[in-house]
């Protein structure tokens, strides 16, 4: 498995829209496991006090990808309880939120095509369900039920202040290197698209970061580009941008609006 940093792990994420949902039944006993210690190195920790829930993601494996860990906690107490993540699965970038009146968490999961001799079925079905595709997806992880649910394809999960809105990006699975970005608001049926992207030299990794502004009700963009459409001439260049959620507008800093 590459590490994050390597430009192969650019390649691993992709794609677009909120679209079917699924759900899988994590095993019950597991729910009542308490870890008095967390297993592993810590990849990812995020605490919300204002849900009262905190969630963290480790691993006890050589590479951060290996023997993966995935916990919750009431804020207020010190025990962690685990949740077993199914084991096709590598987790990244958990985020607490309150989806559909329940705290839970939004996990993003990438599921290998391996081993190949399984996949030819999956790999069928993966044309009408997204969900099987060799992807990131977004998952919505309900702690008390003990469900994983499959939202949408994208990664990269940036929470707005009050945690309402969440920016994240989709890969396009057959061109390395283009991208979109889109803000969902947690709970709603479908995303804005915000704005499409090459990367600033395509195939090498993501070159842009998003940002929230304080009151969550604009999304700083910024990095480099070789250009915003996916077909045509492509040039370098450094961007800023900012969307406004409400007014659904994209401007630059120099006032123009898209």
């Amino acid at each position: 498995m590459p590490s994050r940093s390597s430009p192969v792990w650019s390649r691993l994420r992709q794609r677009h829209t909120p679209r079917r949902r699924e759900s899988t039944r994590l095993r019950p006993l597991s729910l009542q496991r308490l870890a008095s210690r967390v297993a592993g190195r810590v990849l990812h920790l995020d605490e919300a006090a204002e849900l009262g829930h905190s969630v963290l993601l480790s691993h006890a494996g050589r590479y951060w990808s290996q023997d993966q860990h995935l916990y919750f906690r009431r804020t207020a107490s010190g025990d962690w309880r685990e949740f077993p993540l199914p084991h096709q699965f590598i987790a990244d970038n958990p985020r607490v939120v309150r989806l559909n009146g329940r705290v839970s968490a939004l996990v993003e999961l990438w599921s290998s095509w391996r081993p190949y001799s399984r996949s030819y079925l999956r790999f069928v079905l993966s044309v009408t369900r997204p969900e099987l595709r060799a992807e990131y997806g977004v998952y919505a992880l309900d702690f008390e039920g003990g469900t994983l649910r499959y939202l949408f394809p994208g990664h990269d999960i940036v929470l707005s202040p009050n945690r309402d809105l969440a920016a994240y990006t989709t890969s396009e699975n057959d061109i390395s290197g283009f991208h979109g970005i889109r803000v969902w608001e947690v709970g709603r049926t479908g995303s804005e698209p915000v704005l499409s992207l090459w990367e600033g030299d395509p195939g090498s990794g993501i070159s842009f970061d998003c940002k929230w502004a304080p009151d969550s009700r604009a999304l700083l963009i910024e990095g480099g580009s070789q250009g915003f459409s996916r077909s045509g001439p492509m040039r370098y260049q450094k961007f800023r941008l900012v969307y406004l959620v409400k007014e659904k507008v994209l401007c630059d800093l120099g006032g123009r609006r898209g």
